[in-house]
């Protein structure tokens, strides 16, 4: 059942353990970029109460990076792998730990662009946040579906805004 929470009750935790995993990743993969992302980097988002961060990598490094992380984390099993994305878990912390690695340019490689536009857009994140509200107690697989059609309308919005504009 999805319960949601204020950002604010969760963003020193969550800044605490990116920092510490932002090093650690970075001792073994120096090329990459490491961003805080998900609602616990946006302030007055509600939030599961999780971190997510996304490690970014080259077409190029994309694989040693894989097999880097691999080595560190545990896969998301509810969650495709490719060629450009991988998704990772970490138990354990004193939240959740999700963590997604994307080669840049392609694709799945929105992950920071999607943060910055919950920052830049009240709007957005005010119905975002009335999306999380509407699926309280809900199933996880059905706010899942929810969430990335929102999500995904958005960003090409922006995109058609970006070109447009």
């Amino acid at each position: 059942m999805m319960k949601f929470a204020p950002s604010e009750n969760y963003q020193a935790a969550a800044e605490k353990i990116f920092s510490k995993l932002r090093e650690k990743i970075l001792a073994r993969l120096p090329s990459a970029t490491i961003d805080h992302i998900g609602s616990t980097a946006i302030p007055n988002c509600l939030t599961k109460g999780d971190l997510d961060l996304v490690v970014s990598v080259t077409q190029q490094q994309f694989p040693h990076a894989l097999k880097t992380l691999d080595s560190m984390f545990s896969p998301n099993t509810g969650s495709d792998r490719n060629n450009e994305f991988a998704a990772f878990v970490l138990e354990g912390e004193e939240l959740p730990v999700g963590i997604q690695l994307v080669a840049i340019g392609l694709g799945a490689d929105n992950f920071v662009l999607w943060r910055e536009l919950l920052l830049e857009s009240p709007d957005i994140l005010d119905r975002y946040n009335q999306l999380k509200e509407s699926h309280q107690g809900s199933q996880m697989e059905q706010y899942r579906v929810k969430k990335s059609e929102f999500i995904e309308e958005e960003l090409r919005l922006a995109q058609s805004r970006k070109v447009c504009g």
